[in-house]
This record gives structure tokens, C-alpha cells and sequence, in this order.
């Protein structure tokens, strides 16, 4: 640990950060092979724990059409013409607006909002200006799916291919509003559950997560083969750019009239006990407290306050949690954060957490491919 001009304490940086290895930055090319070799040897193991659990956040589609919440902010400065109204409206400061705050901005605007209710006039504005943010927002978010492909692509893959056809599906819950994870699996002819019907009219309901695809010709062979082998559930916890309300119920539309999402503002913790998505949060906590679970945490920043409690919660309660998570830049900060708690653990012992400083791309090139050689059953996934 060394301390800079400002007498503020900055820790080394670590590509890997285990209670068994610590690979430094700085450390030379050979030595940062044993993260190659870490994860062939320990994550191996992991993908094949009885209950396989993918938490991602804006770091898996940064790159790939998805924006930063600073790249956002830039965004609507651009394009928004009244941002600069916008910000004088609420009293922005110079040293706020290079925070490139927005999830601050919004909430800022919504208890205005909310003050403003009996000045009619004023509220309307706010909300007016509310409006031109939050549409912004799913405008960045509802992009093409880039022609070359993604890294989620060989992401399901491999995760697929680590799994026998007798094991509880993989399930992944994510915070971001686009689509990658189920273009992906269009791409690479996986079946997604992801609370909507199969029907025309695509509708939510929670009871579709405990539904399965089975084979009804192998279903009298064997119970293993039962199961259709390329099936993965998928957890929405924020909402999605093409879930529209429509009627009090919760359809799949391309062109959402009155989309449901979880915007970035102050009240994401109370609307996240709002249907559909209290659904995903409930199903993720009762996910989090299984025995023999791995939970993969990618690009995920650590500022959803909601979403912390929940991984503390299960990381403290549930000794049979192994954690992996996956952050570019991972480092010990000088605030207090979810992430130092990791590394406080790790330093006082806790085995089965783990810190990889990379980003999803590159970690989805270092995943060892799981082939089961003597199970027949599992060809399809191999060709």
C-alpha cells in the first residue's frame, strides 16, 4: 500500500485476487499465464456446482452497442436541446456536471417533481423534462445487434457446454435493458425462459420460470436425455427496451408505447418491489441462498444499492456460495464499497471468493471449454 500527494491510501492493482494467488499488474507475462491456468483448474470445477448463477451489469454491452452512464450523459448533452435548461433548471453546479452524474440528475428531477406537485405548472416542466431523459435513455439502449457477432454468443456456448442434460438450468440476471443476451441465443439456437408465453401475444407471467423443454421421444430412455439441452433462464431485474404495459399487463413489443423499466434514479430500490420486477429480485435472492452455487458477477459497477444488499446478504448467509467476479480495472477504493468488503474477506481468509480484473470479452476467451467425452448425449453441443 503507498499513499500519493494527498495522503490518500492506493492500492496495487491485481489481475487476480484470490486467498491462494495475488497477481499484480505489474507482474511479468509469464507469470500472468496462472490466471490461464486458474481458471482451467478452479473455474472448471465451478461450472459444473449444481447451481450455476450469472449476475451482469453495463460491462457486458459496452463495446458491443451499449453505452457508460458517462457515455449516456455525453449522449444527451448532445442531443437533448434543453439539457442545458435542464440542468439550470435543478441548479446544477460546474463541479456536478463533470461528475457526469446521470442516475444523480434524474433523482434530482424527481424529487423536484415531486415537491412541485401543488405548483402544477412547475411539476409539468420537470416532468416534461424527466421525459426527454428517460426516452433518451431507451433510444442509447435499443440498438442493432453488431453484424460480427458478440462475446455472448460464445458466452451461452460455453456455459452450455459445461452442463449435463440432468443440470438445474444456468440462469442469468441482468441489469441491462438491451437485448444481446437474447439475440445471442437466436444465434446459437438456445431456447430462452424468460417469463413470457410462447404464444403470438408474448405475456408475462411468473409461473412460465418454472416451465421446461423436455425431448417426449427420449423421456421413456433415460431421464437425463430427456431434457432439451440448450435451454438457459433469463432474468431481466431492471425491465427491458422491448416490455411494453399494455392493458396492466406485460407483453413483448418491438415499439413499447409505455415501456417497463427500472430508470437510473434514487427510487430504483422502491420500484424494484413493483411487479414484474419484484418477481426477478425474489427469484434472484432465493437463487443466491442454494446449495453448491456459483455466481458469476461481470461487468457490474457496484452502485446499485438494492442489488448490494442482496449479494452481501447471500455472500455473508450462505457458506456454500463460491463467487466469482469479473471487473475491468477491479481495485480497493477509498470508499467504502462492496468491493473493498471482497477484499477485506479475502484478506482475512474467506476461500471461495474471487476477483478478475478483465473485461467480459476477454474473460469469455479464457472460459475452459467443459466436454463431456464419454456422454453420447452431449454431441450436439460438441458439433
Amino acid at each position: 500500500m503507498i499513499k500519493n500527494k494527498k495522503n490518500t491510501e492506493v492500492s496495487d492493482k491485481y489481475l487476480l485476487y484470490t486467498h491462494t494467488k495475488k497477481i499484480k499488474e505489474s507482474d511479468r507475462d509469464e507469470e500472468k499465464k496462472e490466471i490461464d491456468i486458474f481458471l482451467k483448474d478452479k473455474f472448471q470445477k465451478s461450472l459444473q456446482s449444481e447451481n450455476i448463477l450469472i449476475l451482469t451489469g453495463a460491462g457486458t454491452s459496452i463495446g458491443f452497442g451499449g453505452k457508460s452512464m458517462h457515455e449516456l450523459w455525453n449522449s444527451i448533452e448532445k442531443n437533448v436541446s434543453d439539457f442545458a435548461n435542464i440542468l439550470k433548471s435543478v441548479k446544477y453546479s460546474e463541479i456536478e456536471k463533470e461528475k457526469k452524474n446521470l442516475e444523480n440528475l434524474l433523482s434530482i428531477l424527481q424529487i423536484k417533481k415531486l415537491n412541485m406537485e401543488n405548483t402544477s405548472g412547475q411539476a409539468n416542466q420537470t416532468s416534461q423534462y424527466i421525459e426527454l431523459i428517460t426516452s433518451k435513455i431507451l433510444e442509447e439502449c435499443n440498438f442493432q445487434y453488431p453484424s460480427t457477432g458478440t462475446p455472448h454468443e460464445y458466452f451461452i456456448k460455453k456455459l452450455l457446454k459445461a452442463r449435463k442434460n440432468s443440470d438445474k438450468r444456468v440462469k442469468i440476471f441482468t441489469l441491462n435493458y438491451d437485448t444481446l443476451f437474447e439475440e445471442a441465443a437466436d444465434r446459437t439456437d438456445a431456447v430462452l425462459i424468460d417469463g413470457f408465453s410462447f404464444s403470438q401475444k408474448r405475456i408475462f407471467n411468473s409461473n412460465n420460470f418454472n416451465l421446461d423443454i423436455v425431448h417426449r421421444e427420449k423421456s421413456r430412455i433415460h431421464n437425463e436425455e430427456s431434457f432439451y439441452n440448450k435451454v438457459i433462464h433469463l432474468y431481466k431485474i431492471h425491465g427491458s427496451i422491448n416490455w411494453d404495459d399494455v392493458d396492466s399487463h406485460i407483453l413483448k413489443n418491438e415499439h413499447p408505447k409505455k415501456p417497463v423499466l427500472i430508470y437510473p434514479n434514487s427510487s430504483k430500490y422502491e420500484k424494484s418491489y413493483e411487479m414484474p420486477f419484484f418477481e426477478m429480485m425474489s427469484r434472484f435472492q432465493s437463487c443466491l441462498r442454494g446449495e453448491n452455487s456459483t455466481l458469476l458477477i461481470i461487468g457490474y459497477s457496484f452502485n446499485d444499492d438494492h442489488i448490494n444488499r442482496v449479494l452481501k446478504e447471500a455472500i455473508k448467509n450462505n457458506i456454500n456460495l463460491e463467487v466469482f467476479v469479473i471487473k475491468p480495472n477491479i481495485n480497493r477504493t477509498t470508499q467504502d464499497s462492496l468491493i473493498n468488503t471482497f477484499y477485506n474477506a479475502i484478506d482475512q481468509g474467506v476461500t471461495d471468493l474471487h476477483l478478475i480484473s478483465s473485461t467480459f470479452n476477454d474473460f469469455v476467451i479464457k472460459i475452459p471449454e467443459v466436454i463431456f467425452e464419454n456422454d453420447i448425449s452431449n454431441r450436439e453441443k460438441i458439433i
